[in-house]
This record gives C-alpha cells, structure tokens and sequence, in this order.
C-alpha cells in the first residue's frame, strides 16, 4: 500500500525509551569488560594475530599525517607572481622526492585558498582600497 504524500509510513515513531542495538550490546557486555579485555590481551600475547592488531590499535592511535617539511620562498602579498614562485618550487621538490605528492598537492592547495582569500579580501567594498 502507498503513503499519501507528506504521511509518515510510521506515524507514532519509535518508541520512547527504546535502546538501539549498539546500546543494548555494551549494556550486555559492560558487566563483563573486564574479563573480555583481559582475554584479549591473553590472546595477543599468547601469538593471536588478530587479538594483537587490535590492542596495538587500541594502545597507539592512527597517524593523521606528518609535518610537513619544504624550503620555499617567501610569499609576497604585493607581489603579483609569488605564489606562482611557490608552487613552482614545489613541483620541482615533488619532482625531485623531496616532497610527496599528497604534501605538494596539500602545500598548492594551501596557497590557492590564501591567495583567493586575498583576492576576495581587496575587492571586498567593506574594506579601504589601499589597505592593501
């Protein structure tokens, strides 16, 4: 049978009070928490792959990315070809291993972003022309 348009196919919804399964899980082994970590630990020590994988996880959190480290010039707000430099350096550190290609990328996109805030900035009539 179709719903009218704009009729809930549920009108009265999900009930008040009621507990989703991820809740009612961890209500279900809370009591036990401390025996399922010590058997997990048990596991992982005693040569279980899978059991180590997941206390190491659990013990060092994920790497997001690392600093990243390049010698580039200068950007010269006043300067119409700066960041045009910039990012021609970059290319030719990327070229030569210097720098990945994820950092080049992230560094280039770094630097758009600054000079189209820049842009936006001077041609925005709140602000004086030669505040610039």
């Amino acid at each position: 049978m179709q719903f009218k348009p704009g009729e809930s196919g549920n009108p009265e919804g999900r009930p008040k009070g009621s507990l989703n399964k991820r809740t009612q899980l961890v209500r279900l082994l809370e009591p036990r928490a401390e025996e399922l970590v010590n058997k997990m630990v048990e596991l992982a020590l005693g040569g279980d792959s899978n059991a180590l994988r997941l206390c190491i996880e659990r013990l060092i959190p994920k790497a997001s990315s690392s600093p990243i480290i390049a010698a580039l010039p200068d950007l010269d707000i006043n300067k119409a070809g700066s960041s045009i430099e910039i990012i021609t350096e970059v290319m030719k550190q990327m070229l030569a291993g210097e720098v990945s290609p994820d950092q080049g990328k992230a560094i280039i996109s770094l630097i758009e972003d600054y000079r189209r805030m820049l842009d936006s900035r001077k041609s925005s009539f709140f602000l004086e022309p030669d505040a610039f």
